[in-house]
This record gives structure tokens, sequence and C-alpha cells, in this order.
């Protein structure tokens, strides 16, 4: 016969188990969420001033070719000076997601980079991260490969 209070006792237990699971499965969720909305931003900084380091370098060589409209905001665009409407490389952060979206016209080449939080020293690393749609693949990127491989990308969609 089952005894109804060590029955009770125990499914009391297990709950609290569960609860206490819960709740530090929240805090970490938490955690990571405050890093990625602390850091995230600190990213999109860097990219627009690596996005912005590239354009100049290119524009020395080749006598200011890029044009860079920046808002001091969420978007930065580069676009070649000499045909104002026909190539842009269009760079936006979006904070609610904590991502980067770099799309360059013509062409439509899109590319998303979502912040994540690497296990590390401490409470993590933040990087970005692409994931290859073909794939699902996910693969760390530097800031200036980033910079450079979507520059390279505008540059050579225009004839």
């Amino acid at each position: 016969m089952i005894d109804p209070e060590k029955w009770a006792e125990q499914m009391d237990g297990e709950l609290r188990r569960k609860d206490e699971s819960a709740a530090a499965q929240g805090e970490v969720f938490l955690a990571k969420r405050k890093l990625l909305d602390t850091h995230t931003p600190l990213l999109w900084k860097q990219l627009v001033a690596s996005l912005t380091d590239f354009a100049a370098a290119f524009n020395k060589r080749r006598g200011n070719t890029l044009t860079i409209e920046d808002d001091g905001g969420d978007l930065f665009c580069i676009r070649r000076s000499s045909d104002a409407g026909a190539a842009l490389l269009s760079a936006t952060f979006y904070h609610l997601e904590n991502r980067v979206g770099i799309l360059i016209q013509p062409g439509s080449c899109f590319r998303n980079y979502t912040a994540k939080v690497i296990p590390g020293s401490g409470e993590g690393i933040v990087c970005l991260v692409w994931e290859n749609p073909e794939t699902g693949n996910k693969s760390q990127i530097a800031i200036d490969e980033i910079a450079s491989a979507a520059l390279e990308e505008l540059i050579k969609t225009i004839p």
C-alpha cells in the first residue's frame, strides 16, 4: 500500500526540483540576453567602423569611388559614387533580434549575422555568427571579414 504522506513528499520534491531547474534556466536566459543587449551594439559600431575603414582605403587607391551614408543609427550604406542608384550596400542593425543584415543590390546578395554568446571565460564572449542557409552550418565570423567580404561583393557587382 502507498503511504499518502510519502507520496506527497516525493511529488513535492520532484516539483521543487523542476521549479528550481526552470528558475535556473530563466536566470541563464536573462544573463545571456543582458550580455547580448550590452555587447551587440558594440559589434555594430565595430562593423560600421570597419566598413568605413575599408571603404576609405579603397577610395584612397581608386579616387573616392565609394560614398558612405551613415545616419549614426541603425542603417549604414555605401554606394558606388559614379552610379548613384545602381549599386548599394545596406547594413542594418536589428536591436530586438540582436542581428545585423547586409544587403547588396543589384543582385540581392543578403546575409544575416546573429549575435551569439559563445561559452568562454567569465560570462562568455559575444560574436557575430552566420548560418549557411543551404547546409545549416554556423560560422563565427570576424568583423573585418564581414566588412571586406561585403565590400568585395559590392565592388564586384559593378560592371
